[in-house]
């Protein structure tokens, strides 16, 4: 009785191996032929620029100077925000190693070989300076960095509720979770049997969640094509781990001085929908915590000024693209009149 037990144990253990096996390798299947179609249908838009043995994927679109450069976290994030600065200047948006378009690039993706890269990706490409730095979020960091390294090549710039480096220390929360870092680990090996894919966990729809932006369906393909691959993973893993080197190199990067700088913050009074009261609480707190800290980035520069997205949360390049928008064009507009014999 026992022997007859134990062989229908194995059996059952046999049969659901079979099956998950089957699974996996019926999702890598297809996920290479979805990666060979999508890589068909929607090739990179702008320039590939060898940096060194890699290439970067570059975006750029209209005329005049300064130029600006959208930094963090890929070109397609900025896609109500490019067209409408490439009325009045020149605009690049940059894939960093490893996300959107770009290849992979050498370790640790932090600030330091950040600024390093960008700074030669504008040279290849033959963008001259000066330009108008934008980062969001943590792209502040690589803009600091950028900035300290080529002081005379930035005419101004713009954080778009921007990390801190003393982020993590103030807000503990925001701090990646063991569950987080778990996640962070096996997204490659996810991404590449296709369970990213078919649980819908990439693409523009997953950042416009809840937000009430509608993607176009074209941005919404093409922001899976480039999202949906195990490289792009393993990359988005690499800058997070790199994140507190990245924070202690802006800090150690120092202040802009007189460079124009906006400070582009999310609206304090927005929060989203949450059904756990404790959520509410939680984002209260965070909220506080953050908007302090929006306002300690306006001693970065003598020439700074805040400005609140209302009605947007962090997602402000597609929540609110009009404030980005409109904080460029003050400082291109302030800067030609500085400068008309250039223009």
């Amino acid at each position: 009785m026992r022997g007859q037990f134990r062989r229908w144990v194995f059996r059952i253990f046999a049969v659901t191996l079979g099956l998950l096996l089957c699974a996996i390798i019926a999702g890598s299947i297809y996920q290479a032929i979805e990666s060979t179609r999508e890589r068909r249908l929607y090739p990179p838009p702008g320039e590939l620029i060898d940096v060194g043995g890699y290439h970067l994927h570059l975006t750029c679109a209209g005329t005049g100077s300064p130029t600006v450069v959208l930094q963090w976290s890929y070109s397609l994030t900025w896609y109500l925000v490019q067209p409408e600065i490439a009325r009045f200047t020149r605009v690049c948006a940059v894939d960093p190693a490893g996300i959107g378009s770009s290849d992979s690039g050498p370790r640790p993706r932090d600030s330091d070989q950040i600024a390093k890269e960008l700074n030669l990706l504008l040279s290849r490409a033959n963008v001259p300076p000066p330009y108008i730095l934008v980062g969001h979020s943590r792209g502040a960091f690589y803009i600091r960095v950028y900035a300290a390294r080529f002081h005379n090549s930035v005419a101004g710039a713009v954080f778009v509720d921007p990390e801190d480096e003393n982020t993590s220390k103030r807000i503990p929360e925001l701090n990646p979770s063991a569950v987080v870092r778990a996640g962070l680990r096996i997204g490659p090996l996810l991404t590449r049997i296709g369970m990213v894919r078919l649980a819908g966990l990439c693409g523009a729809r997953t950042w416009l969640e809840g937000t009430g932006v509608v993607v176009p369906p074209k941005i919404d393909k093409m922001s899976v094509a480039v999202e949906c691959r195990p490289s792009v993973a393993r990359a988005v893993a690499e800058y997070q781990w790199a994140l507190l080197d990245s924070a202690e190199e802006a800090r150690k990067s120092g202040v802009l001085g007189d460079i124009p700088l906006v400070v582009i913050s999310r609206d304090p009074t927005y929060y989203p929908a949450h059904d756990d009261v404790s959520a509410k609480l939680l984002d209260t707190h965070i909220e506080e915590v953050w908007t302090e800290l929006q306002k300690d980035q306006l001693r970065l520069s003598s020439n700074s000024r805040q400005v609140i997205a209302s009605g947007s949360g962090h997602g402000i390049p597609w929540e609110h693209p009009e404030a980005v928008i409109s904080a460029v064009q003050s400082i291109v507009q302030s800067w030609r009149l500085s400068n008309p014999q250039i223009n």
